[in-house]
């Protein structure tokens, strides 16, 4: 019962870092906390979003919300004039060049008396930047209407047209392990073999205008995949086979692949707790939780070691409009009701009264086109103690 194929449509929450401070006399170090002052930041949001860092992941943030000093923050411009984009991007008294994203860390220092940060962007015309990559191992693309047309090396391309690149011809024994952008590291993610979709800007471009990407190769280290498989099992999703490949405990497997350890039981009232190498991992859904093989967080190691507690399951109202969802359990078949109550770990099955295939939306997901899905009631999905399912 894994819904594995599903689009995310949550973004990302935020964390402060705690600062400390060394002080004393040659004698005697002692810690001295520092209070970190909360900073106002102003913006508006019909020109601008915010993200605020979390350490794992980014939370988007209104304008007047706010935070600690020291607090990383991401602005991306929205809703730009035809043929226009940012120049330069101000934040209280500070002010960088930065054109369709600006980083910053907040400092007390930026702010007004009111202790505010107000964020705005001046305007420039787009300007043409010349793509440079080698066409033995790159196809580049770029987004014209809803297809995407190949370009050749060198050519000039107008900032804010979205590009494609995709690494080919890479060895049979190779991974794709980090991409440049004029020969410095770049802000993709290090074993993708195609960045999907990049909005060009100056930000991406040297002093002559001029994108130059490449990739490096590596030969993948082998990671040993420990757990114990009277409670879970471990698989990986092919998608050149689209099939799923069995992993068994002791067994090694590439870096650079996701792999999922699955719950081999559900049980009502039993919520499973994962660590991996110590580390709780959490997941988004009741029976499984995936895990990227990436040495640099691995370590030199090169193992996992998978763990699984579990704590007690909490109760949530499920909503559906029950003129056009049918809820049974999926232990009796026995009909829920819309306002129904259950424990976290409850079986349960949605359908379409009219059995026709759609799209379904429970909390903040949406799953592929069917006219029945199988659910485990997770607290992961709630607001304020509510599950919403509906579908488009």
């Amino acid at each position: 019962m894994k819904h594995k194929v599903l689009t995310k449509f949550l973004l990302f929450g935020a964390l402060c870092t705690i600062l400390l401070s060394l002080t004393g006399c040659p004698q005697k170090k002692t810690i001295e906390n520092i209070k970190l002052e909360d900073i106002k930041i102003v913006f508006d949001e019909e020109k601008m979003a915010c993200w605020k860092d979390e350490g794992d992941k980014w939370n988007k943030i209104t304008s007047g919300t706010a935070v600690p000093e020291g607090t990383k923050l991401r602005f991306y411009s929205r809703k730009l004039p035809d043929h226009q984009i940012p120049d330069k991007w101000t934040f209280g008294n500070k002010t960088i060049t930065a054109a369709l994203q600006a980083d910053i860390t907040v400092d007390k220092s930026y702010a007004d008396k009111e202790k505010t940060i107000n964020v705005a962007y001046t305007l420039r015309n787009v300007i043409k930047l010349k793509i440079v990559f080698d066409i033995a191992k790159l196809k580049v693309e770029k987004k014209e209407g809803n297809t995407f047309t190949t370009i050749n090396n060198g050519e000039m391309i107008d900032e804010r047209v979205i590009v494609r690149f995709s690494a080919i011809n890479i060895p049979s024994d190779k991974i794709v392990y980090g991409w440049t952008l004029n020969g410095t590291p770049a802000n993709f993610y290090k074993y993708n073999t195609t960045i999907k979709k990049v909005i060009i800007s100056k930000d991406y471009a040297d002093l002559t205008n001029t994108m130059n990407i490449d990739y490096n190769l590596k030969t993948p280290e082998q990671i040993t995949i420990n757990y114990d498989n009277s409670k879970m099992y471990c698989d990986y999703y092919d998608s050149s086979t689209a099939s799923w490949t069995r992993i068994n405990p002791g067994e090694t497997f590439p870096e650079g692949k996701k792999v999922w350890f699955n719950l081999k039981e559900v049980e009502e009232g039993k919520v499973p707790v994962w660590t991996i190498n110590g580390k709780t991992e959490k997941s988004d859904f009741f029976e499984y939780v995936s895990y990227f093989l990436d040495i640099d967080k691995i370590g030199s190691g090169k193992y996992v070691q998978v763990g699984l507690s579990y704590r007690g399951g909490k109760t949530f109202t499920v909503k559906f409009d029950s003129s056009k969802i049918k809820c049974t359990k999926e232990k009796d078949g026995s009909t829920i009701t819309s306002g129904t109550q259950l424990i976290e770990g409850t079986e349960i099955n949605f359908k379409t009264t009219d059995g026709t295939n759609v799209k379904w939306i429970i909390g903040n997901y949406i799953y592929n086109e069917r006219n029945s899905i199988d659910y485990i009631v997770f607290e992961a999905d709630a607001d304020a103690d509510i599950i919403e399912v509906s579908y488009e």
